[in-house]
């Protein structure tokens, strides 16, 4: 399949009520990546996305940052977003590589589209107070609590904006992270980030967020 060879077509938000659902999936992933994994330029007034849409996902390749996004959107179940990482190849590249080792469904040309997000969407946040609360909950076992705190680890929980596809768990040594689960509600962790790992270093977005304590959960008192 020559990626080169596939039609473009420029829709705006509104377009489709499956378009519609994958666009504020995509913006709900953007605002999650740029809040807690890389911020944007200060100078950045919008994000340009190219995506490219199968019968049941999505790819999409957004600007600035080189992100990678894929969308699941199965038939009769909502939009949701399974992987978001930094791919310098490009579109093309990038669209080669998630349908060489990520796509699932059957083989097609998929739709190519343009959408451009305003960094000013991208910087509000609808407190998800009930996906909170069962992160708080259930994103760490109470066993597994009573472990680490005897370990002397204590856990840290941001507050989940509306359209979060993951959250992330803190584990605090006093005042210095340890590491940090990247959890996808539903699923468990998929992912954790490690001073001492080259590859899972911590982003300074996450640890500079320590710092900002109104992106912080605390409970209420009783």
């Amino acid at each position: 399949m020559v990626v080169a060879r596939l039609l473009i077509i420029v829709v705006s938000l509104a377009s489709g009520c499956l378009a519609f659902d994958a666009d504020t999936a995509l913006i709900g992933a953007l605002r999650w990546h740029h809040r807690w994994i890389a911020a944007l330029p200060a100078t950045t007034k919008a994000i340009d996305c190219t995506v490219a849409a199968f019968s049941n996902s999505s790819f999409a390749y957004c600007q600035p940052g080189y992100l990678a996004i894929d969308l699941d959107a199965p038939q009769g179940s909502a939009v949701a977003v399974t992987n978001v990482i930094q791919e310098p190849a490009g579109f093309s590249g990038a669209l080669l590589d998630f349908m060489q080792h990520r796509y699932s469904g059957p083989p097609q040309n998929p739709t190519v589209r343009k959408l451009s997000v305003s960094t000013i969407i991208l910087a509000q946040c609808k407190v998800d107070e009930q996906l909170t609360r069962r992160m708080v909950d259930g994103a760490v076992g109470s066993r597994q609590r009573e472990v680490l705190f005897k370990q002397g680890i204590t856990l840290r929980y941001p507050i989940a904006c509306e359209g979060d596809p993951f959250y992330l768990v803190y584990f605090m040594r006093g005042k210095a992270i340890e590491w940090i689960w990247q959890v996808k509600p539903g699923a468990g962790p998929v992912w954790h980030y490690d001073n001492n790992s080259t590859q899972r270093r911590i982003p300074e977005v996450a640890i500079s967020n320590l710092a900002k304590p109104e992106l912080w959960y605390t409970p209420s008192p009783r």
